[in-house]
């Protein structure tokens, strides 16, 4: 048997083979490494938006799904029952955990309508923090923001998500990857009520609703057959309509008021 030795031409052409080999497998391992953080991310990305989703589901219950209004006579969520919190500054997503915030508020009942906290939470936490305590996240695992704001353009809930890297996007400092950047959802509290009175009679009409736990009414309007009245800054949820001619109550109209910009218009018959 004979042995054959390796020709210089012989040995470079092998170890460039090998380093080639070597240098396509490391590549595939990098592709399959991106591919694989970017199909985790796009998951990540998925399941935030999702626990938006619950978050505004807590908040304005079945609107958060369902676009109108009109047809809706059960809502239900925070605002639903709130209208707002006493002290929108210090409103955290926490207090949708948990009833600790407005125990002390109790449901009140006027002119037959209620506001107040009904049940142990409006958000199920999915996840304790260092101390125990329940918590809710975003599909990276950081903690989701609901803030309440005001301003020259109008009274908004901003629910967020600070993305993967966990980082408030703020001025030159914006993380500019697609994953990082902050996730929202913002969508306003308020909303003006344009009211038609198509009974065929000059009446009276109130819009009845929550604010900060208690029943509180517009007061009677009069507004004259087929005419229009807009009550201005009603907050949105389940808010009842009253209809009265010459002191009794004729009609009750219960409508859940969705997000928007422009006036929301009821014809009530």
């Amino acid at each position: 048997m004979k042995i054959r030795n390796l020709k210089n031409n012989d040995g470079i052409a092998l170890l460039a083979i090998v380093t080639m080999l070597s240098g396509l497998i490391g590549l595939v391992a990098v592709c399959a490494f991106v591919v694989g953080n970017e199909a985790d991310d796009d998951a990540r990305y998925d399941e935030t938006r999702e626990r938006m989703l619950e978050a505004k589901r807590a908040l304005i219950g079945r609107l958060a799904d369902i676009g109108g209004g009109e047809h809706i006579t059960s809502c239900g969520g925070f605002i639903s029952d709130y209208g707002e919190p006493g002290d929108s500054n210090a409103f955290r997503i926490d207090d949708l955990l948990s009833n600790s915030e407005f125990a002390g508020m109790p449901l009140e009942y006027t002119n037959f309508f209620w506001a107040g906290y009904r049940g142990d939470r409006y958000l199920e936490a999915n996840a304790k923090d260092m101390a125990g305590n329940d918590t809710f996240i975003d599909g990276w695992g950081n903690s989701m923001e609901v803030s309440f704001h005001s301003s020259a353009g109008g009274d908004t809930v901003l629910i967020r998500s600070r993305g993967q890297d966990n980082i408030l996007d703020e001025g030159d400092e914006a993380d500019t990857t697609y994953y990082g950047k902050d996730i929202e959802d913002v969508f306003h509290r308020r909303r003006d009520i344009e009211v038609e009175n198509n009974t065929g009679a000059d009446a009276n009409f109130q819009v009845i609703y929550p604010f900060q736990g208690t029943v509180v009414g517009s007061g009677f309007i009069p507004i004259s057959s087929s005419s229009t009245h807009t009550f201005t800054g009603i907050p949105i949820g389940l808010r009842k309509i009253e209809v009265q001619v010459s002191g009794n109550i004729i009609s009750i109209e219960m409508v859940c008021i969705p997000p928007g910009v422009n006036a929301y218009p009821i014809t009530v018959d």
